[in-house]
Parts: C-alpha cells; sequence; structure tokens
C-alpha cells in the first residue's frame, strides 16, 4: 500500500522547491485516480502507445505477469445458466477461465468470427470434448459446452484513492484559528507496492506542473498559420 498522506506530502514538497503551486486535496485526490489509472491501463497493455507515445506498455502474455499488478488479481467460482455467465462488477480484464480451480482446464476463447468457422464449416467442426467462451457486452461470457460452473482469475481496477480533510481548531495563546488537517480516519491510501511511489509522484508532477495544452487547438493554429 502507498499511503496517500505520505504521497502528497513527497509532491508538495518537490513543487515547493521548485517554487511551484501546492494542490489542494481535492485536487491532489482527482489527479492521483487519473495518475493511477493511467498506470493501471499501462500494466494491462490498454494504452495506445501511438496515440500518446507512451511507451512503457507490456506485450503479450507479459501484460498478465507483470508484478505491478499483484494488488489488483482476484479470482473465483462463476455459475453457469443458459450457456452464460456474468462476470463480477470489478471485473476489467479476464486473465483466464477454467473448468475449476482444483483441476483447470482452460476453456478455448473465441471469438465471433472463430465461432461462425467452428460450427458453419464441416472440415473444422469443434471439438466434443473441448468448452469455448466468448467475451460479450455487458460484462458477461456466453460459453459453449456441457459446464454448470466456470473458475476465472481476472484483475480489477484499483480502488479511487481519498486525501480527505477536517477542520479543526487550533489556540495557540490567545488566539484560536482553523485550519484544514488531514483526516486519516476517513482518507483512503493506494493498493499499489510502495516500489511504484516515484512513478506516481512524477505522473503527479507532470499534471500539477505543467499546463496541459489542446492538442486539436494547437494543430489548428499551425494550418490556419501555415495557410496565411
Amino acid at each position: 500500500m502507498i499511503s496517500i498522506k505520505s504521497l502528497k506530502d513527497t509532491v508538495d514538497d518537490l513543487l515547493d522547491k521548485n517554487n511551484a503551486r501546492i494542490s489542494t486535496g481535492e485536487e491532489f485526490t482527482r489527479l492521483v485516480n487519473i495518475s493511477q489509472l493511467e498506470l493501471f491501463d499501462e500494466c494491462i497493455g490498454a494504452t495506445n502507445k501511438l496515440l500518446d507515445n507512451r511507451t512503457l506498455v507490456a506485450y503479450g502474455r507479459s501484460q498478465n505477469t507483470d508484478r505491478r499488478l499483484e494488488p489488483f488479481r482476484e479470482d473465483g467460482v462463476l455459475a453457469v445458466v443458459d450457456g452464460e455467465v456474468s462476470l463480477p462488477n470489478d471485473c476489467e480484464k479476464i486473465t483466464g477461465v477454467f473448468t475449476s480451480k482444483s483441476r483447470p482446464k482452460a476453456l478455448i476463447r473465441v471469438d465471433e468470427d472463430r465461432l461462425g468457422m467452428l460450427f458453419d464449416n464441416p472440415l473444422r467442426s469443434p471439438n466434443e470434448d473441448d468448452i469455448y467462451y466468448m467475451e460479450q457486452g455487458g460484462n458477461s461470457l456466453m460459453i459453449l459446452g456441457a459446464i454448470d460452473t466456470i473458475y476465472i482469475t481476472y484483475l480489477r481496477k484499483p480502488t479511487p484513492a481519498l486525501y480527505n480533510e477536517v477542520s479543526t481548531q487550533i489556540t495557540v495563546g490567545s488566539r484560536t484559528v482553523t485550519r484544514m488537517v488531514f483526516d486519516q480516519a476517513t482518507s483512503v491510501d493506494l493498493e499499489w507496492n510502495e516500489l511504484e511511489t516515484m512513478d506516481l509522484v512524477n505522473r503527479l508532477l507532470d499534471k500539477l506542473s505543467i499546463p496541459t495544452r489542446d492538442v486539436f487547438v494547437s494543430q489548428k493554429a499551425q494550418i490556419n498559420k501555415t495557410n496565411e
């Protein structure tokens, strides 16, 4: 786990040393959740580096075995009802579908095109011993084969972090002031391993110290300048 207070203290300290604006608790919460979802998408290979120029995207099976994803691995036994399985609400990416946990045999993943080849072409008829599955919209799977339950492994998205503050009165001599202080009881830490702290710090610094530029506006301005 990464303490959200420690993370904010680190970011604020670096911003202060560079004469930059220190973030509010609400702003920090919003940016830290954007940053951790960016990191998560990179780890599972969902980021398109051709669009955003990122180069730290894992490929192939390394996406599913990336050590950074360990806090988000889940599994469970799910019932098959009329050839369909409802996935858990927190399921973001399926990493494996098996007949059972004790004696696992992997189900074969198919898509619409391969499904047509399996059942419409007599030369490519499915093996009756195999069980197939197809991912559907609406967070469900279609199961093709005789089976009552399946065992799945999957990745869930990170739980949203929260840096919460409460007002408190501080009295010094005859003077009483009200200040906002960090509230550990209602705040939520990040689930990432502490090894990812500096990665998240760098992402937050980029968002807090570098102005966001609208790419489309910049391109339009460049085109107008060229046409002048």
